[in-house]
């Protein structure tokens, strides 16, 4: 679990590098407790749903009026 901790410290600061004024949060799960895998709904986002809001145009890039 230890190491696991580590790669994720590193992992975490290396996303903070690549992007200036990031926040990352990550939580690490054993894969052999039963436990880890009853919370997988929470604060996860619906793939299907990201999917579909990425094909539909976004408001804020759409001209209201002449411009």
């Amino acid at each position: 679990m230890l190491q696991g901790h580590d790669l994720l410290e590193r992992i975490e600061l290396e996303l903070r590098k690549a992007v200036p004024g990031l926040t990352v949060f990550s939580h690490l799960e054993p894969i052999e407790d039963p436990r880890s895998w009853s919370d997988i709904h929470l604060d996860r986002p619906d793939i299907d749903q990201l999917i579909q809001q990425e094909r539909m145009p976004h408001a804020s890039s759409q001209k209201s009026g002449p411009g």
